[in-house]
């Protein structure tokens, strides 16, 4: 009779760090047009996105949390004071914005993540809703296909980040839907 030891998956034994299986992007809403890039842990870095233009993905450098800054001409306009954990298998999209009747162009990152880990079908997609709407008396929802449908997307305020939702991916139709959240009636003159 023969012993022998089964082999080892290396990636169980010594897993690769989430830097190797992530990537993040940059979406550029800040209000005054000027193209900026994404530097990720002081190391790497995206090219310069115009407003409205979404970067190609950059890969982390070596790390498990890496820093945020957002440059303008190579000079550092936000910096973030709390790092960003990296999860393994993970995609990261960060938005640079302002708040709602802000004096700066940008002082607002939102981070989305989509984990590829937890799809239940190799066939499926996220779906997120992020209200970019500065108008605070407007709330979204999204519906799969046509108006009349099912809600998937709740109602989401602005700067809000809907819960992810999960549907078959593809070419599809969504519609969203906005609703007052309230209105006072102007006086009459």
């Amino acid at each position: 009779m023969v012993f022998g030891c089964a082999k080892e998956n290396p990636n169980l034994v010594n897993p690769p760090f989430p830097s190797e299986t992530d990537y993040i992007r940059f979406f550029n809403l800040a209000t005054d047009s000027k193209p900026r890039k994404l530097v990720v842990g002081k190391l790497k870095e995206t090219s310069d996105i115009g407003t409205g233009l979404l970067s190609l993905p950059i890969k982390p450098p070596p790390a498990d949390s890496v820093s945020i800054e957002l440059k303008l001409n190579n000079v550092t306009e936000y910096s973030s004071n709390i790092k960003m954990r990296l999860i393994r298998d993970t995609r990261y999209v960060v938005i640079g914005t302002p708040k709602k009747n802000s004096l700066q162009p940008l002082d607002t990152i939102i981070v989305l993540t989509t984990s590829y880990s937890i799809l239940t079908n190799a066939n499926n997609c996220f779906l997120t809703l992020v209200n970019m709407n500065t108008d605070t008396n407007m709330l979204y929802s999204v519906v799969l296909g046509c108006p009349s449908n099912d809600v998937i997307i709740q109602q989401t305020p602005f700067l809000g980040i809907s819960l992810q939702k999960e549907i078959i991916s593809g070419n599809i139709s969504v519609s969203i839907l906005s609703q007052v959240l309230w209105c006072i009636p102007r006086a009459l003159k």
